[in-house]
């Protein structure tokens, strides 16, 4: 395997002699660097790519868990800003920020409407089950749902009392799709 430092815009290959990959684009003829870091190819793949020198923002897949903000809830539907890929809370995620969480993918109980499952603000995890530009999320499953939510009244946050949230303040009791570790602070189920 073959390295050395490359900038954005140098030429690494010929596109008859490689394929691009992670950090590289084709133009025209030529494979060319798109980020600055370590240029690597894999004879067997036959690709280029570039290790990057600097935490470059995360892409989101099918398969991710993420964690979530509800922004808009509908009876059909929930609208959701993503905040970080679980695995990856620390890196910014770049553009394809908004997902839709339809009433088929909340849970795997028949479900009537979002509205009793989640409201705004609640922040949720969720798995990605479609790739982007239109990013599609499920919380089928016990690990995942609701990991905080807040009172639809007073807005001060909920706490679990077995199966419910309850809020200490106005002295009621919400429902919600929860996770199954709902208010133990951590992002990822395991």
């Amino acid at each position: 395997m073959k390295k050395n430092i490359v900038f954005p815009g140098d030429r690494l290959a010929s596109a008859e002699e490689l394929l691009p990959g992670e950090g590289t684009y084709a133009n025209g003829e030529h494979i060319c660097a798109a980020i600055f870091g370590e240029f690597e190819t894999d004879q067997k793949k036959r690709c280029a790519s570039i290790k990057p020198f600097t935490v470059l923002p995360t892409k989101i897949k099918e398969g991710d868990e993420v964690i979530v903000k509800a922004r808009e809830v509908s009876p059909e539907r929930a609208f959701l800003k993503i905040i970080c890929k679980v695995e990856e809370p620390e890196r910014s995620i770049p553009h394809e920020t908004d997902a839709v969480l339809r009433i088929s993918q909340i849970s795997n109980q028949y479900t009537t409407d979002v509205t009793k499952e989640y409201h705004p603000n609640d922040i949720i995890r969720a798995k990605v089950i479609s790739d982007p530009p239109s990013l599609h999320l499920s919380t089928k499953g016990k690990e995942f749902g609701v990991i905080k939510a807040y009172c639809t009244r007073c807005r001060r946050p909920l706490k679990k009392r077995n199966n419910t949230l309850y809020c200490d303040e106005c002295k009621r009791p919400e429902m919600r799709k929860m996770a199954s570790d709902y208010g133990e602070g951590r992002l990822t189920s395991k």
